[in-house]
């Protein structure tokens, strides 16, 4: 399949980055803990091999009563083990999902078309195939990665409440710290650096042109944001951001797990 992956500097199990795949999903309980998909089948042409598991999971009439209420739901979910982009998730090639012999539609890519670094799969509603008591579900597809798939109750969370879990001002980035990052960034030194300096090896932007507007709406920015680790000047507008990843779960960072920051130098 393939070969011993390198192991990660910070380890986290499929449940905690399950947990941080999408916020807009707050998991309740575990029906169906993550399980690893098993080889049953190994082409003699060279192809991907056939990937497939059978598990039973069950509704309990608690599970019912709570299923009634908006926002609560049954999901169905996928991760590829190891993946370089691990907060996320990701169902195999040619994905068949099947909840009490009920087909259910994983991906909304073709399924031969495999998920790029920028890509996100995202997890069925599985509810209406669902019923009291023991429920088979099963999931078979043909891909070289290793899998694991699971299923939770998850209840819905509402935009205000993701933007209220972001980081306030008094949380975020000191104007100190800012303002030093800000200088890195035009002079390529720190705020205490001379800029009269005889070195003739330096250059020094004396100015640094600046967007204030959104590059996703083209909107003045009311709330500037970026993430943490970004060394760079852009920003971009809270609300729009997230708004939009509510319906795209792209999340467009290489560092999904990290916090959101005030941008402080811009507010």
């Amino acid at each position: 399949m393939e070969g011993n992956p390198q192991v990660p500097d910070l380890f986290y199990c499929e449940i905690c980055r399950l947990s941080r795949a999408d916020p807009f999903w707050l998991t309740i309980a575990h029906h169906l803990y993550p399980v690893k998909l098993a080889i049953t089948s190994i082409p003699t042409d060279g192809t991907s091999p056939m990937q497939s598991v059978e598990k039973t999971f069950q509704i309990a009439r608690a599970d019912k009563d709570l299923l009634t209420k908006q926002d609560y739901d049954v999901q169905a979910w996928c991760m590829l083990l190891n993946a370089k982009v691990p907060f996320r998730m990701q169902w195999p090639q040619y994905a068949d999902l099947q909840v009490n012999g009920v087909s259910v539609r994983a991906i909304n890519r073709p399924g031969s078309q495999l998920l790029g670094a920028n890509g996100r799969d995202d997890g069925p509603i599985i509810t209406p195939c669902t019923k009291d008591g023991i429920n088979k579900i099963s999931l078979t597809g043909c891909d070289a990665h290793v899998f694991c798939f699971g299923v939770r109750i998850v209840k819905r969370r509402t935009l205000h409440q993701i933007l209220n879990m972001i980081p306030k001002e008094t949380d975020g980035e000191r104007f100190e710290d800012a303002l030093a990052r800000v200088c890195r960034c035009i002079g390529g030194g720190t705020a205490a650096d001379n800029g009269d300096s005889d070195s003739d090896l330096e250059v020094v932007a004396d100015f640094f042109g600046v967007n204030l507007r959104c590059p996703m709406s083209g909107s003045r920015m009311k709330m500037a944001r970026r993430f943490k680790p970004c060394v760079h000047m852009g920003c971009f507008d809270l609300e729009v951001f997230v708004e939009m990843n509510q319906r795209s779960r792209k999340w467009q960072c290489p560092h999904l797990s990290e916090e959101l920051h005030v941008g402080e130098y811009y507010n």
